[in-house]
C-alpha cells in the first residue's frame, strides 16, 4: 500500500497487523486523491477483507454511477456508487478485488479510513474486474438524517475486562 518511499508519511505497521478503523474518506478526496501507486500516480488506494476473496487491494478510479434501476422490482433509486479496480501491489496490474459473497465488506484506505461497503461487481473476464462501493460520506448523511443520535465513527471501544 506504500509503493513510493516518499508517500509513507508517518505510517507505522500495527504490532498486531490489524488496521484500526479511524475515520472516513471525505468527498473531496475521491476527486483529489493523495496516495501514490506503483507508477507514482495519485490515486485512492483501498483494502478490504471479504468473505469470498479474503484480503485484497484496489484503487478507486473516480468513475461514478448515479442512478440504478431495479426493473425486476419496479424500483428506480438514486444511488451513488464508485468503482474500485483490483490492484496487484507487486506489479501494479489489475487483479480481482471482490467476488460473489463479498457484498457488504467494508473497504478502507491504507490509513484505516472507511471508504464504503461493497455493493456489487461486474466484469466476468480476467482482464477487467470492477467492484462497486457506496461512499460512506453519502451513507453518513442518510444515516444521520434517519437516526439523529447515531455516531458510527470514530469507533469507541469501552469494554471492561475483569
Amino acid at each position: 500500500m506504500f509503493a513510493q518511499p516518499h508517500d509513507s508519511r508517518d505510517f507505522h505497521v500495527p504490532d498486531d497487523l490489524l488496521l484500526q478503523l479511524k475515520d472516513y474518506v471525505r468527498e473531496h478526496e475521491f476527486h483529489n486523491p493523495q496516495h501514490h501507486d506503483i507508477h507514482d500516480v495519485k490515486t485512492l488506494l483501498a483494502v478490504k477483507n471479504g468473505r469470498t476473496t479474503g484480503t485484497t487491494f484496489g484503487r478507486v478510479n473516480g468513475l461514478e454511477s448515479k442512478t440504478r434501476e431495479y426493473t425486476d422490482h419496479g424500483l428506480k433509486v438514486d444511488a451513488i456508487e464508485v468503482i474500485v479496480l483490483g490492484y496487484d501491489t507487486k506489479t501494479g496490474k489489475n487483479d480481482r478485488f471482490s467476488d460473489e459473497g463479498d457484498s457488504g465488506a467494508m473497504v478502507v484506505d491504507r490509513l484505516g479510513r472507511l471508504i464504503g461497503p461493497i455493493t456489487g461487481g461486474g466484469g466476468p473476464t480476467d482482464a477487467t474486474d470492477k467492484s462497486y462501493i457506496t461512499p460512506y460520506h453519502k451513507l453518513k448523511k442518510q444515516i444521520e438524517k434517519e437516526f439523529k443520535k447515531a455516531h458510527l465513527l470514530p469507533p469507541v471501544f469501552d469494554f471492561l475486562f475483569a
